[in-house]
């Protein structure tokens, strides 16, 4: 499916608001918007991947204007600021994108209670945090379009998806309640049913997907988020209400009653079946001897600090060059044992810790965070470890730095090297 160009789209913005606006689907959007002569606004967690993809829209508009923020949608006070701060500077959007969101997949009994919460907060409450605060002026001036990006797995549920399904379930009730509310103040909303997009965020799901939800999702393709924006762009054209990209997502929203006692009876066959699979081969992708561990990527300049774990046979990664963190300890936020963790280490917490991805395999999960180094190696404490030190690109992709202590070169642990080689190319 090819894109269009965009000299084809009727529809005309001033500004558009893009939350989730560093990647993926918003910033494909974004790429469609500013060509038809909207100044944007990117909001996203994240200011270096909002700065990449501030150079790529000024690239393809230079004449139009970019606006970048970082705020964490489900942090109210934060989102609320970024919103006004937009308005204040780009004046109130005709088009709000609620595209930030996040997903964890897994097995119901084993996803953390934290997982659910955090799951909510971002994905539901982070677009009415958004909505709430751009919809009251949107009906001052007596138009505007809202877009609420749920999902397929917002038309049924999934297995695999306990966390993820009932937040985008919840984008669709309040994207109908707003519907016939906010139509007579001339305020349109739209809400999308993206299937399998190639994003980020996909491949971070299929890093803790069970082989099950694999298979049930792998009867659908996967579409490219250019084509995903197009569709969307088209459906606001024709004023759609519900946008389903696909004739999978328009036929299951339209039939969703009739065809789900039969989607449910195939999707049992396929569990049943992989199930037995991996009964009979030691297993599930998770289970209760699988870890979990909390790392941070901490970086100064175009240096990443390591600590050289203590040479001791008996511990895990003995004399190896690795990131800071440890276990995740009952009722602890993977976020909460980051901090602590840092805290223990090298007495330092950076002001910011952004999410960066989450790493599985039947051992371990690792759920990786990022943050600026914003003092002198001087000023740390070395807690645990043998020795720490600000290493380059060029020893990561070499998998070896020098350690003053030992005098001599140590290899960089290859879980984490493979890490950091994501975290470098990202």
């Amino acid at each position: 499916m090819a894109i269009a160009s965009v000299d084809r789209f009727k529809m005309k913005a001033e500004h558009g608001i893009i939350t989730g606006g560093s990647s993926g689907i918003g910033l494909e959007i974004a790429k469609l918007l500013i060509q038809t002569g909207a100044n944007i606004t990117l909001i996203a967690r994240d200011g270096e991947k909002l700065e990449k993809a501030a150079r790529e829209l000024e690239k393809l508009c230079p004449e139009r204007e970019v606006l970048t923020l970082a705020a964490d949608v489900s942090d109210r006070l934060e989102i609320e600021a970024a919103m006004m701060n937009s308005c204040d500077r780009l004046g109130t959007p005709d088009i709000l994108v609620t595209s930030a969101g996040i997903a964890y997949p897994g097995y119901f009994l084993e996803i953390p209670i934290t997982v659910f919460e955090q799951t909510m907060s971002v994905n539901y409450f982070g677009a009415l945090y958004s909505v709430k605060a751009i919809v009251p002026l949107m009906v001052k001036r007596g138009k505007g379009t809202v877009v609420l990006i749920s999902s397929g797995a917002g038309l049924i549920g999934l297995y695999g998806y306990a966390a993820y399904s009932p937040s985008k379930f919840a984008l669709r009730g309040l994207a109908e309640a707003l519907r016939g509310e906010l139509k007579p103040l001339g305020i349109k909303i739209a809400v999308v049913y993206p299937p399998d997009t190639d994003t980020p965020q996909l491949r971070t799901e299929n890093l803790t997907k069970p082989p099950e939800t694999q298979q049930i999702t792998a009867t659908a393709g996967i579409w490219k988020p250019e084509d995903v924006a197009e569709a969307i762009v088209r459906g606001l054209e024709k004023g759609e209400f519900a946008i389903t990209p696909g004739m999978e997502m328009t036929l299951l929203n339209r039939l969703h009653s009739l065809v789900s006692p039969g989607l449910n009876w195939y999707f049992d066959r396929l569990v049943a079946k992989i199930s037995k699979h991996h009964r009979s081969h030691g297993g599930r992708i998770m289970n209760k001897s699988t870890r979990e561990v909390a790392i941070a990527i901490l970086y100064q300049s175009d240096k990443i600090l390591l600590q050289l774990r203590d040479d001791i046979p008996t511990i895990v990664y003995p004399g190896v060059w690795g990131m800071f963190g440890g276990h995740i300890e009952p009722m602890e936020t993977p976020l909460e044992t980051m901090k602590r963790e840092l805290l223990e280490e090298i007495g330092y917490v950076p002001t910011s810790l952004y999410e960066f991805g989450t790493y599985a395999t039947e051992e371990v999960v690792r759920h990786v965070f990022h943050g600026p180094l914003e003092v002198g190696l001087e000023q740390l404490i070395l807690g645990e470890g043998w020795d720490m030190e600000l290493v380059t690109r060029a020893d990561i992709i070499a998998g070896q730095a020098y350690s003053k202590q030992a005098g001599m070169l140590k290899a960089i642990g290859e879980p984490h090297r493979l890490i950091l080689l994501d975290f470098l190319q990202a």
